[in-house]
């Protein structure tokens, strides 16, 4: 799962600057972060996909 974090904030365009004081409850950051981690894992960990869909939902709540 670190590759698929480390993937996804690369993909997100997020400057350096503003990684070490990220806050994920803003949207701008969050949700491009959360698609890219579930994205991969989707594509190489399906199993663990599936756990984590019921894991988020939890979250969110």
């Amino acid at each position: 799962m670190e590759k698929g974090t480390a993937i996804a904030m690369g993909q997100a365009s997020i400057p350096m600057s503003v990684i070490s004081e990220m806050d994920f409850e803003d949207d701008r950051y969050a949700m491009p972060m959360i698609e890219g981690m579930m994205s991969y894992a989707i594509d190489h960990c399906p199993q663990r996909a599936k756990r984590l869909f019921p894991d988020l939902y939890k979250m969110a709540d």
